[in-house]
């Protein structure tokens, strides 16, 4: 694994969740956000936070290829390998995402399973997008 394929592969991971993240909660779930508004952080709040959630990323970012690597299997398709990857990062991610915070704050059922259909939607991306660019047994 090459320095350069590494920052690319974290770099892809880092993007694609920040652009994915913008497009399910700031566009396709903003009526649900608006209607549930009572619940939130005010946007001003939030917005001041956001270094919170570049962390996120860039940690995800580091992590999830790492995890990948240690789980690649040699002579099987990289992107099989990534779907797999991404549908069990994303169960284990969007599960407990979901499911947690549909226990601890009052959100409509269907709020809970948009973030989890999304989330599933996202880490197979995620995971595909890493099979690509990250290939751990070669130099």
């Amino acid at each position: 694994m090459t320095k350069m394929r590494c920052i690319a592969t974290g770099s892809a991971v880092f993007g694609i969740l920040f652009v994915s993240d913008f497009l399910i909660h700031g566009l396709l779930m903003k009526g649900a956000y608006e209607a549930t508004a009572s619940l939130w952080r005010p946007m001003g709040e939030m917005q001041s936070m956001m270094w919170t959630m570049w962390a996120l990323y860039l940690v995800d970012a580091i992590i999830l290829p790492f995890l990948y690597s240690k789980g690649y299997e040699t002579g099987k398709s990289s992107i099989g390998q990534g779907i797999r990857f991404g549908l069990a990062i994303g169960l284990l991610m969007s599960t407990g995402m979901s499911l947690g915070t549909y226990f601890m704050i009052p959100v409509p059922v269907s709020m809970a399973i948009s973030w989890f259909v999304a989330g599933m939607i996202q880490f197979t991306i995620v995971g595909v997008a890493i099979a690509l660019i990250h290939k751990p047994n070669l130099n």
